[in-house]
């Protein structure tokens, strides 16, 4: 009798165990995150475009960004991205249960730091992309992790160039 109900409270609860799992993505070398971590200043011609997402919440979910439409990396907490872009206007997107897009502006020799904020929403997370001040980025860079890119950096362009 015991074992039947130890089977219905497991029957019961198996839904809920999936709260607790940790949503994974592949990570670059520590090369690349001690140097993206240095926060130098771009290349001549070039922007620092670091897309990051230092929250805990939202564990379980992977999360989808693009660039102009083109997917360009995946995030999951604690993680981010950084890209080395020529100056001019692009398009970000963040894909969770919902889309959200914002339209940035990149000026040569300058670092931009870009927030993918995570909440609750009815069947998965929802996400919205906020510009962070230099100094908030950078404290979200370093405790977070340099997650893989999915695209070269040379393979994204500015929708309008400065």
């Amino acid at each position: 009798m015991k074992f039947r109900n130890l089977f219905f409270v497991l029957v019961a609860i198996a839904p809920f165990l999936g709260l607790f799992g940790c949503a994974n993505v592949p990570v670059a070398p520590i090369e690349n995150d001690k140097d993206a971590k240095s926060f130098r200043s771009p290349k001549i011609g070039m922007s620092n475009l670091y897309l990051v997402r230092n929250t805990l919440f939202g564990q379980t979910s992977v999360l989808e960004l693009s660039i102009n439409g083109l997917p360009v990396a995946k995030t999951a907490p604690r993680t981010y991205v950084k890209f080395e872009l020529p100056p001019g206007r692009y398009y970000i997107g963040s894909r969770g249960e919902n889309y959200d897009q914002k339209v940035f502006d990149l000026v040569e020799g300058e670092n931009y730091f870009v927030w993918q904020r995570v909440w609750t929403g009815w069947n998965d997370f929802r996400t919205e992309l906020i510009q962070l001040p230099q100094s908030d980025g950078r404290a979200a860079v370093l405790e977070s992790t340099f997650t893989i890119k999915l695209i070269d950096d040379k393979d994204i362009a500015p929708i309008r160039a400065k």
